[in-house]
């Protein structure tokens, strides 16, 4: 098992129950309201010395079909309650098919090379937000992109966590 490249996440709390169908509106629905809701509680446990908030890109395609990312809603609702810049500091690099459901390999190997750095950091810290954790595949290649471009430390929030997955 690899290290992980984040100095930490966090969550809310596990993918199920009223958490659940809270993400799912945000995600699928784009419901900024509820955006609002959960971003206050990321933010309620968020820690460290983030001098900006970015969050993992959308997939071209999706983004295209649903016209609003669900990660970016949360990442500037938490930037904004924090009182930290909001950056788009990662670009998806091609469409990759939905991870739900895929082990935890077979994540790890979809993601690998996919997001690259928008910009050269100066060695910023940043906090870096999306919608759920599985297996940290997706974050911890965004976190090593956000690295080789330049970023320092990378914190990992998210709105929930999978519990007993792989």
């Amino acid at each position: 098992m690899e290290a992980r490249p984040y100095v930490w996440a966090r969550s809310i709390g596990p993918y199920e129950g009223v958490l659940r169908a809270l993400v799912l509106l945000v995600k699928y629905e784009g419901e900024k309201a509820v955006a609002k809701l959960l971003a206050r509680e990321m933010a309620g446990i968020a820690a460290g010395e983030a001098t900006l908030v970015s969050w993992v890109p959308p997939d071209p395609v999706r983004f295209r079909e649903r016209g609003f990312h669900g990660a970016e809603l949360l990442g500037r609702e938490v930037a904004k309650i924090l009182g930290l810049p909001a950056r788009p500091l990662l670009q998806k690099l091609k469409h990759s098919p939905e991870q739900v459901g895929r082990p935890r390999e077979e994540r790890r190997k979809a993601m690998h090379g996919l997001f690259l750095a928008t910009r050269r950091g100066r060695g910023e810290t940043v906090l870096l937000v999306d919608d759920v954790m599985t297996t940290g595949a997706t974050v911890a290649e965004g976190v090593r992109a956000l690295q080789a471009g330049g970023f320092g430390e990378v914190a990992v929030l998210t709105c929930a966590r999978t519990v007993g997955k792989d």
